[in-house]
């Protein structure tokens, strides 16, 4: 039973340690990438996909376009997925400018 309990804690450590090392890869990618949508819409703090970014920041780095990276869109956590407003008329674009 010890032993059992023992692994147990010893996979949730590896986990913790791991993500937290990802979040430090995350991160020093970041900051070598030089894209507007990926400066705009990837939420460092957003826990989820950490692989999925890591790898499309490393493709990015490495010279490929966002057409070329299959996982590209799906790492913009925070890009809206409907239109926030819809403009009616002229004025409103003008207004808007």
């Amino acid at each position: 039973m010890g032993i059992v309990l023992f692994f147990r804690f010893s996979i949730r450590y590896t986990k913790g340690m791991n993500q937290k090392s990802d979040k430090e890869r995350l991160k020093t990618l970041y900051d070598q990438v030089d894209d507007y949508f990926i400066k705009t819409y990837m939420d460092l703090e957003n826990e989820e996909k950490l692989e999925q970014k890591i790898r499309v920041l490393e493709q990015l780095i490495a010279g490929k376009k966002p057409p070329e990276i299959e996982e590209y869109d799906d790492v913009l956590d925070a890009y809206p997925k409907e239109e926030s407003f819809v403009l009616e008329s002229l004025d409103d674009v003008l207004k808007n400018l």
